[in-house]
């Protein structure tokens, strides 16, 4: 971001003109974000708090260590309004920052699993699980889920190497209520192929982000048994 599109960010929003001279204050944020998803937060009625020598991003209760569209699209958006995780244990495959994390937990869920391949990623989401005392009910684990045991090139946002883990040998460790929710950039299909009825049997529900052709997806899930309901794209 050029220095001239802060500057007019700082101008637009006066009431947050001091805190962009401390380090972790939302000047940081616009690093890594765009001025718009900043400025639809703090429109939305997130504010940015102290805490310490940092601040955090917060809204009733939950908090962030810093804002970025995913929270937004999460929180405000509401886009996992109808993944039933009430009681159920939650797999969360590509689990950013632990936005999803956080909220399946304020939605209900028993406990989460959540993975995510990013170093940088994953540092944030134990921060964030910290900030929001949910560390005894969230395992986060910081591989990626793919059809194999592998080794994985993947962008974060530099090209990265990591460790990667089945979908299958997930599941095959847990016993029932298990919801998965996969928004993984394009690992879903892989992900998916190695799955059969005896390693999904403890999935009561799927809630997947399609990258491409959803109709793979489509066909595989009704092979393992489930009935599947295809929406269009967010927008």
């Amino acid at each position: 971001m050029r220095k001239r599109d802060v500057l007019k960010f700082v101008c637009l929003v006066p009431h947050i003109c001091k805190l962009v001279t401390f380090r972790g204050a939302p000047l940081e944020d616009l690093k890594s974000c765009s001025v718009v998803t900043v400025e639809q937060a703090i429109a939305l009625g997130w504010r940015c708090a102290r805490n310490g020598a940092s601040y955090y991003w917060e809204k009733s209760g939950v908090r962030f260590i810093h804002m970025n569209g995913w929270i937004v699209e999460v929180f405000e958006f509401q886009h996992y309004r109808d993944f039933d995780v009430r009681n159920r244990l939650v797999v969360d495959v590509g689990a950013g920052v632990g936005e999803t994390a956080i909220y399946f937990l304020l939605r209900g869920a028993r406990r989460v699993i959540a993975f995510e391949p990013c170093p940088s990623r994953y540092r944030e989401m134990l921060a964030n699980l910290r900030l929001n005392k949910a560390e005894d009910r969230v395992l986060p684990i910081n591989v990626a889920v793919w059809g194999s045991a592998q080794e994985l090139l993947v962008l974060c946002p530099r090209k990265t190497r990591v460790a990667a883990v089945p979908l299958k040998t997930v599941l095959k460790h847990l016993k029932r209520r298990v919801a998965v929710k996969m928004d993984c950039e394009g690992c879903e299909y892989e992900s998916l192929k190695s799955l059969d009825r005896e390693s999904a049997r403890c999935v009561e529900e799927f809630f997947i982000e399609y990258h491409g052709d959803p109709e793979p997806i489509r066909a595989k899930l009704e092979d393992l048994g489930f009935v599947v309901d295809v929406r269009r794209p967010w927008k």
